[in-house]
């Protein structure tokens, strides 16, 4: 018998992900919605076999939630089951000891092959993370300069006037950073580079 907690956000696809652990994990399986959902609840989570997360958890970090997890929960897996597949995330997850994870951008299949990883014992990285073992992508050290500035809260025109260039300048590297982390979003950016700079 198996324990899982599901931390995801959206209800249906929380649900559909409690669907495929309960169909070849038997067992215990939680649904929370957010880290904080998890943190006010009075229950015992020691006994937790299996842990299944996005790289999106809110406030919280993501790698900072996986070491918490590590540490508090040494014997707990832990499944990444993410919508971020881009070089970068996949040598993270595997430096992180995570030795399950999935693309959602993939076939839900990918999912059922990684449940059935975890029961064996066995690491499972879907075909968007498992040719990326080694793939880091190359910053230069302008753009860690503006990543440093972005997470520090700076605006466009306080990262050029602190640089000493144009506005474009910077909108330029951020357009190259959020390329290489796979985002949309600066709040993405900010969120998956924490512990690279």
């Amino acid at each position: 018998m198996t324990n899982t907690v599901i931390i995801e956000d959206h209800p249906l696809m929380a649900e559909s992900i409690a669907g495929k652990v309960r169909e070849i994990l038997p067992g215990y399986c939680m649904i929370v919605h957010s880290i904080e959902e998890l943190a006010a609840g009075a229950r015992d989570m020691s006994k937790v076999d299996l842990w299944i997360i996005d790289l999106e958890l809110g406030k919280t970090s993501a790698w900072d939630f996986i070491e918490h997890l590590r540490a508090e929960h040494p014997d707990s897996d832990i499944l990444l089951y993410t919508m971020h597949d881009s070089p970068w995330i996949g040598s993270r997850i595997r430096r992180s000891g995570v030795r399950l994870a999935v693309s959602k951008s993939d076939p839900v299949g990918n999912l059922d092959s990684a449940l059935r990883a975890f029961r064996k014992g066995r690491s499972f990285y879907s075909p968007s993370f498992a040719d990326q073992s080694l793939l880091t992508p190359a910053f230069t050290s302008r753009e860690l300069d503006v990543l440093r500035l972005i997470t520090e809260g700076l605006s466009t025109a306080q990262a050029a006037d602190r640089l000493g260039v144009t506005e474009n300048t910077v909108l330029t590297y951020r357009k190259s950073l959020m390329a290489k982390f796979g985002v949309h979003k600066i709040a993405d950016l900010m969120t998956l580079s924490r512990g690279l700079i």
